[in-house]
C-alpha cells in the first residue's frame, strides 16, 4: 500500500507539472507519525516506569 501512495503522488505532482522533493510529502508525513507514536510510547514508559528523580517519595518516610 505504501509504494502505491508513493506512486500515486508522483503521478499527481506529475500531472501538476509540479517539482516533487526528493523524499516526498507522503514519505515525510509517515516519518512523522512514527516520531510521535515513538514520544506517546516514551510518556507512557515515564508513566509505567517513572525516572527515579521524579518517583513520589513516602508522607511518612524521615530523612
Amino acid at each position: 500500500m505504501y509504494k502505491k501512495l508513493l506512486k500515486l503522488e508522483q503521478e499527481v505532482f506529475k500531472f501538476y507539472s509540479k517539482e516533487l522533493e526528493p523524499e516526498g510529502i507522503i514519505t515525510k508525513w509517515v516519518a512523522k507519525i512514527k516520531q510521535k507514536r515513538e514520544e506517546m510510547l516514551d510518556q507512557i514508559g515515564n508513566l509505567i516506569n517513572p525516572p527515579s528523580h521524579l518517583r513520589v517519595r513516602s508522607r511518612f518516610r524521615k530523612f
